[in-house]
């Protein structure tokens, strides 16, 4: 007990604390509208797509900024986006397959060109092979900072947009009749996905990152039938499997934070999938009632 209470007043347990739960709780509320939209593949193709950009940026500048590296990432990651949109509305490939094609193509470039800049004696010291399953422990102070800025916008323009997002999520064609515009909401939400992406990617890296924006949704859902009951759920489950993961990695060596948080959202989902009011068991029962 005194460990934990010695660990919770801890300066660099806290910081990541702040950090990794504050995008859990963003990423819980963009996890609900990813998987209603049955878009939860696009978040996986677009987290695999910013290794590229990140390694570019430090091929190109030569710098460990993470500001730069993270811009880096920003770049391939919208254009990654505005190819999987472009590619669906000329209807080349069926949408799975043009997700298939740009998580293989670009996370392949960028595992090309992460070998490349391991013959550069900096890349070692940047830390670009973190960003492939993140590294909790290295963030400080600034990021910090910039994580609660960007999580702050990110919740206050879903949260104005919010009666918007249901049409767009549930009744598109109700939303044109009142002349709502669905294509500026996919434009918002582009870019909101993107950039909480990529800021995620530091801390839970690119392979994981695309687990929190569906993990902590595919729980919620299980328990709740209403939409904001379901955001606030979702948000839950990500602030919980933040805590509780980054608490574990604290107090056992070797443990990396970011899969931990990652496993723990997906036990989470599991075990919603089993036992919630409309799981697994509960559904063989009605049935068996029905029968």
């Amino acid at each position: 007990m005194n460990q934990i209470v010695e660990l919770f007043s801890d300066y660099t347990f806290l910081i990541v604390l702040i950090g990794t739960g504050l995008l859990s709780l963003t990423s819980g509320i963009l996890a609900v509208i990813m998987v209603l939209q049955k878009e939860s593949l696009v978040a996986d193709s677009i987290s695999h797509a910013t290794l590229p950009g990140i390694i570019v940026a430090f091929l190109l500048f030569s710098t460990r900024n993470i500001y730069i590296l993270l811009a880096g990432g920003i770049v391939a990651a919208l254009l990654a986006m505005g190819i999987i949109y472009l590619l669906r509305q000329i209807k080349v490939l069926n949408f799975n397959g043009i997700l298939a094609t740009i998580l293989s193509s670009f996370f392949g470039f960028g595992m090309v060109l992460l070998t490349v800049s391991q013959k550069d004696p900096n890349a070692a010291q940047a830390g670009i092979r973190n960003f492939i399953f993140g590294q909790a422990a290295a963030i400080n102070q600034n990021d910090i900072f910039m994580i609660i800025v960007i999580s702050v916008i990110v919740i206050i323009i879903l949260f104005l947009i919010y009666k918007e997002l249901k049409l767009f999520i549930f009744d598109k064609s109700f939303g044109k009749s009142i002349g709502f515009s669905p294509n500026v909401i996919q434009g918002i939400l582009f870019i909101v996905v993107v950039i909480t992406i990529v800021i995620q990617i530091q801390i839970i890296g690119v392979i994981l990152t695309s687990t929190m924006l569906v993990a902590p949704a595919v729980a919620a859902i299980q328990w709740c039938n209403k939409f904001h009951t379901t955001i606030l759920l979702s948000m839950i489950v990500g602030l919980f499997s933040a805590i509780i993961g980054t608490t574990i990695s604290t107090i056992v060596p070797d443990i990396s934070t970011g899969p931990i948080i990652a496993i723990l959202a997906c036990l989470f989902a599991i075990v919603s999938i089993i036992v919630a009011p409309s799981g697994m068991i509960m559904t063989r029962i009605r049935a068996a009632k029905l029968k």
